[in-house]
């Protein structure tokens, strides 16, 4: 169930409060909210990255690396998101032939492209690329799919949180399983409803820097790797 809060949807605070509610009720994704303004789920009143920070990154943004805007779409030029309308000719990311190898740079493929559909979710609230990369039980997963199918689905849009993976590390286990360490960058973002009224939010304007844990598993019917859960462990804002 989708409830307004008074806050911009960033991944961290999503994963910090969808993780609360997995430990404490046992539900996927529902939470209380503050009262305040915003189609958002429960999950996006904590604060912790795409936590209590926002989403955001595009195509073939790895350990490391900058983050970039994405690039012209087949139908045009990427026009970036902004309060008077949504971003225009976004590309659809593509699944990386890595991410289909049971390997430690196929997993670390994969968590890299849940990001980068994540952003994509962001821009167009369309969820299938991000689906495709997350497991069916990926609370956090279900968290901002439902949040950005609810901004969308009333005509609202987002300009996106841009992000940067400052640091990624990962294990592999024999039973298939992977478990993975990364640091993101999480820059600001807004929300906006259908009328362009902006969503009220302390944090829109701010950047946050999200440590998270989690683990992914590799599906041998659909021979690629899956996100299966990631947890905030510390959300810090970024002063420049």
């Amino acid at each position: 169930m989708a409830v307004p809060v008074n806050r911009s949807v960033r991944l961290g605070a999503v994963a910090a409060l969808s993780v609360a509610g997995l430990l404490l009720t046992g539900c996927s994704g529902d939470g209380g909210g503050d009262g305040g303004d915003g189609p958002t789920s429960a999950a996006s009143t904590a604060s912790a990255s795409p936590s209590a920070s926002e989403t955001a990154d595009t195509a073939g943004a790895g350990s490391g690396s900058p983050s970039t805007a994405p690039s012209a779409s087949p139908s045009g030029s990427y026009e970036p998101a902004t309060s008077e309308g949504p971003a225009k000719n976004v590309p659809m990311p593509e699944m990386p032939e890595a991410m289909k190898e049971p390997t430690e740079e196929g997993l670390e493929a994969a968590l890299e492209y849940w990001w980068e559909a994540g952003y994509y979710l962001q821009l167009t609230g369309e969820a299938g690329p991000f689906e495709q990369v997350s497991a069916d039980q990926c609370v956090i997963c279900d968290s901002l799919a439902d949040n950005f199918d609810e901004i969308y689905g009333s005509g609202g849009w987002s300009t996106g949180a841009e992000y940067k993976i400052e640091d990624l590390v990962v294990d592999l286990n024999d039973d298939g399983t992977g478990s993975m360490i990364v640091v993101v960058r999480e820059g600001p973002t807004h929300q906006y409803r259908s009328n362009g009224q902006e969503y009220a939010s302390k944090d829109a304007d701010k950047s946050f820097r999200t440590h998270w844990t989690g683990y992914a598993s590799y599906e041998d019917n659909s021979e690629q790797w899956v996100i299966e859960e990631l947890i905030v462990q510390s959300d810090s804002e970024i002063n420049e």
